[in-house]
């Protein structure tokens, strides 16, 4: 015999969970936590090792669904978004020959091979619970020249790989409104606020948007041979914010974004030095309200 239970959108401490451990104690009956999910990657985290630091076992819900807080994501095709659409007063009504067409791509996007991997998730489960080091999401070499994708920071634990003001839904412990964390509901399950480029030409179309004062992301990369380079961002704003970089430990000055009028513009160069082998770069946000979308990095000697 085990007693379950669920566990959703609360704090994750120890309190949250003492009416069960009391349980286990009275009955001298193991406790498994049967159910939990539909957070952010900082919810999991805290969850998995609140549960495993109190030997409590642990199943999760979801493994894949429509949707980005899940190890694999179901992806919505374009016929199938005009249903939604149309469902929920939207969009005009589809032909019975374009809902049909929908739905047979739909069940074939829920193959596991047809799926949207979520390597974030799977790291905030399994590797965070038990390491506070960052590691890259994606692996970049810079010779003379390389670009990072904004949305591509490190998979780590807030705090050590990013930091964003909103991270996680605790409505049930707080009593108000549900949160959303990643507002874009998109690309990876953190706190950052990831957005879809338009148009989309693929899942992996994505911006960085909803900066914040005192938010900030962190970029692990290697390096072929020390040098000088110049940074540079890839930004849009409609109204001026300000921004500053931090380079293995070492902050450089604040700079401008400049309002762009809404558009993708190169913006704010800044020379720096690299090591060679491994270097952390972090993006500080002072002023907030821009979007981004790349770093460049360039070698200037």
């Amino acid at each position: 015999m085990v007693i379950s239970f669920h566990k959703y959108w609360n704090y994750n401490t120890k309190g949250s969970i003492q009416q069960f451990l009391d349980f286990r104690e009275k009955y001298d009956t193991p406790i498994w936590l049967g159910e939990t999910g539909e957070n952010s990657n900082v919810w999991f985290t805290d969850a998995i090792r609140l549960m495993e630091e109190n030997n409590i076992g642990w199943c999760w819900w979801p493994l894949k669904k429509l949707g980005f807080n899940n190890p694999l994501e179901v992806l919505v095709n374009p016929g199938y978004q005009k249903i939604l659409d149309y469902w929920r007063g939207e969009g005009e009504k589809p032909s019975e020959e374009e809902a049909y067409k929908a739905f047979m791509q739909l069940a074939e996007n829920t193959k596991l091979e047809n799926n949207y991997y979520h390597k974030g998730v799977v790291d905030a489960m399994i590797r965070q619970p038990h390491s506070k080091n960052p590691i890259p999401f994606t692996e970049v070499l810079v010779d003379n020249s390389a670009s990072i994708k904004a949305a591509n920071y490190d998979m780590g634990e807030m705090g050590i790989a990013y930091h964003d003001n909103v991270a996680a839904n605790y409505y049930v412990s707080t009593g108000g409104e549900r949160q959303s964390w990643n507002n874009g509901r998109t690309y990876r399950n953190d706190g950052v606020d990831i957005f879809p480029l338009e148009p989309r030409t693929d899942y992996d179309d994505v911006y960085v948007g909803d900066l914040e004062a005192e938010e900030w992301l962190q970029y692990t990369f290697k390096v072929f041979e020390m040098g000088k380079f110049e940074l540079s961002f890839i930004t849009a704003a409609d109204a001026e914010g300000q921004a500053a970089v931090e380079v293995n430990g070492e902050r450089y000055p604040v700079f401008i974004v400049s309002d762009s009028g809404g558009k993708w513009t190169e913006t704010s160069s800044i020379d720096i030095p690299l090591q060679k082998g491994q270097n952390r770069l972090k993006f500080l946000v002072i002023d907030g309200g821009f979007r981004l979308k790349q770093i460049n990095i360039n070698r200037q000697n």
